[in-house]
């Protein structure tokens, strides 16, 4: 499944640059042809909004007719026109362009490195509807970027900050497809878990009102998925959903991956003939879309059900013809998942020899991605080191410009104090007031800072008391009234060895010794509960994803616990602490009030931002609610991410679930 990202390039293109011509600051779009929209901004007397459409017409131009020239040909004349550069959205959409049509013709080192370009000037201007369009489009195009040149890393964050940006922009279009691009991330890293719930959020934000073509590819995904984790009944259940939607959308696309499905559905249930019926029609499909990687998918899912049929020479046919074309289109993460068929082919066949050359091309394919990654990395890193020199540069030439400017004013301003000395005094006066506002401004300042620090101190105090406490307490109870409970036992059993006693009074004697396991058992859970072992010896990530397993043993709610980035993190064990008791805490209020069935805990560390994030499907409220109530669990929850110094965002509605997302820097 390593080559997903790779099938579903065009897919997503087609998807994306629809979406994009929704995120322009214009309350109703105009869905005509290219001449229509050119004929529209040649009208238009205003200047901002005539850059607007003009930008319409560049994104129909790429989107609809593939005409690079002529739409190059229109972003030169925005960058000859001084009054449209003067617009804030105006530059950031130039690059995007320019990378846009960098990535139609696959340069996409380059074109991240424009969209590089394109977020520097974002972040100089203040958000407003257009900067978080084009923010919420430049991070998708630099997500995509990435992960044609397999770098999921870098994708998967960048698709994180255009879901942020298209939240800010209430745009859950925007949201649902994003989903869908890191639904084939965790489709690659074969994490079919995270796969399925990033496509069922997709499916979420995507609302029954959604593009009816999309959702259909989307169940039709999911019914692939859900194959593979042998969940045979969903996998029913979506590709059904799939066939319904197919009847009335009768796409190649939609053909292509209803047919992919079911033919993975078929094969992992082992019936070939009927798994051959959809893979060989589905090589068609794909070649009349004109999809070179869609065809190498189809010949290898052929080639496997061939061999499961034992059919070797088939198998083999299939597999080489998919192959010569990975090879001719360089596809490397293809070439990979058709070699480790092969290998299995000559394994079954006994052509060890071939088999073991099959392994070291694989071995030979991973290092090369390595490096290529790497060098991918040094080249994008040197590319923005020049263009942060470049910036300082021109700022430093604004700045000379504007000090010279300053000694010209000063000296006239000297010419007319000489003839305006009761103004000078007027002047000085005004200024020397201002400074002593200035100053009492920055004495209350100072005295707020001080009484922060103070607050946060005893906040501290309190948070480590109370740790302090919970340890000392959790030690007592287990070495202690836990021993002592322990040691009553074995005195217990060892008089009803030694007494002679009727049968009545021992089935009493046997469910006291009951009852006694039963406490020392809920006495070690508590103690167990009020400091985990695994927190304190193996780390914050272990010990989440212990606790959520123990709630998943209780059968109450289903939590699926996502980490990101954490293997080689070390946090602080006070900072692990506060996170543990706020996660706690969360969870605890689901369990209480939310009445849900799933609950997601994600902890996430990208450069020095460590993300906390916990969702449910329950019912929801009105977040006016929470400053009303005399409750202590969420002003708890706030005094600890206080005292971590991090931002806290709660997101819920009624019969909508909670969304609690924690932001902290580390």
């Amino acid at each position: 499944m390593i080559n997903y990202l790779f099938k579903m390039k065009v897919l997503l293109l087609f998807v994306y640059n629809i979406l994009l011509l929704q995120s322009f600051i214009v309350s109703a779009q105009i869905k005509t042809e290219s001449d229509s929209l050119r004929t529209i901004y040649l009208l238009e007397k205003n200047d901002s909004i005539r850059t607007e459409k003009q930008l319409q017409y560049i994104g129909s131009l790429l989107r609809k007719d593939k005409n690079f020239a002529a739409a190059e040909k229109e972003l030169l004349s925005i960058r000859k026109s001084k009054k449209q550069l003067k617009f804030s959205t105006t530059q950031p959409w130039l690059y995007f362009y320019d990378a846009l049509i960098l990535y139609y013709n696959t340069q996409y080192i380059p074109s991240i490195i424009l969209l590089e370009k394109a977020r520097l000037d974002i972040r100089r201007v203040n958000e407003s509807p257009g900067i978080l369009a084009c923010a919420a489009s430049v991070y998708n195009l630099t997500g995509l970027n990435y992960s044609n040149i397999n770098d999921w890393e870098n994708a998967q964050a960048n698709y994180q900050n255009a879901i942020n940006a298209y939240e800010k922009k209430n745009d859950s279009a925007g949201i649902s497809f994003i989903y869908m691009n890191m639904a084939y991330i965790f489709i690659d890293y074969q994490d079919w878990t995270n796969a399925a719930v990033s496509l069922q959020r997709s499916l979420k934000f995507m609302g029954a009102g959604g593009n009816k073509s999309r959702q259909g590819m989307t169940f039709s995904t999911l019914a692939d998925v859900y194959s593979k984790t042998g969940n045979e009944k969903e996998a029913i259940i979506y590709l059904n959903k799939s066939d319904s939607l197919l009847q009335f959308y009768k796409t190649v696309e939609c053909y292509l991956l209803n047919y992919l499905a079911k033919g993975q559905f078929y094969y992992y249930k082992r019936q070939f003939d009927d798994a051959l019926k959809y893979s060989i029609p589905a090589i068609n499909y794909a070649r009349q879309w004109n999809d070179s990687s869609f065809v190498v998918t189809a010949l290898e899912l052929t080639a496997r059900i061939y061999r499961g049929k034992k059919d070797y020479r088939q198998a083999s046919a299939y597999l080489s013809a998919g192959i010569a074309i990975a090879d001719r289109f360089n596809y490397m993460a293809l070439r990979k998942v058709n070699l480790i068929e092969q290998k299995n082919l000559y394994t079954e066949t006994k052509q060890y020899q071939k088999a073991l050359l099959a392994s070291e091309q694989l071995i030979s394919i991973n290092d090369s991605l390595d490096k290529l990654m790497n060098n991918n990395r040094r080249i994008i890193n040197d590319a923005s080191y020049e263009s942060d020199k470049k910036e300082k540069k021109i700022s430093t030439l604004e700045q000379e410009n504007e000090l010279q400017l300053l000694r010209i004013k000063q000296k006239n301003y000297f010419n007319y104090f000489l003839l305006g000395s009761i103004i000078s005094v007027l002047i000085f006066s005004l200024l020397s007031y201002r400074n002593y506002r200035q100053k009492q401004k920055l004495q209350q300042q100072r005295i707020n800072e001080l009484e922060t620090r103070e607050q946060l101190t005893a906040t501290e105090a309190v948070l480590k008391g109370e740790e302090q406490e919970r340890t000392r307490m959790s030690r007592d109870l287990h070495d202690g009234l836990g021993g002592l409970l322990s040691g009553i036992k074995f005195s217990f059993q060892h008089i009803k060895q030694n007494v002679s006693m009727t049968a009545e009074n021992e089935k009493a004697f046997d469910r006291s010794l009951d009852m006694l396991d039963s406490s020392i058992h809920e006495l070690r859970r508590v103690a167990h509960n009020m400091m985990p072992e695994a927190l304190m010896k193996f780390g914050l990530d272990p010990a989440l994803k212990d606790f959520c397993n123990d709630i998943n043993q209780t059968g109450i709610l289903n939590v699926t616990y996502q980490s990101i980035g954490m293997e080689e993190v070390k946090i602080n064990q006070t900072i692990a602490i506060t996170i543990y008791r706020i996660v706690q805490e969360l969870i605890n209020n689901t369990l209480k009030h939310a009445a849900a069935k799933q609950a997601i805990v994600q902890l996430a560390k990208s450069d020095h931002l460590l993300t906390v994030t916990v969702e449910d499907d329950g019912k929801g409220f009105e977040t006016a609610v929470i400053s009303n109530t005399n409750g202590t669990g969420w002003i708890n929850i706030k005094h600890r991410v206080d005292f971590l110094k991090g931002n806290i965002d709660l997101h819920s509605a009624s019969g909508k679930g909670t969304s609690v997302l924690i932001e902290l820097t580390i």
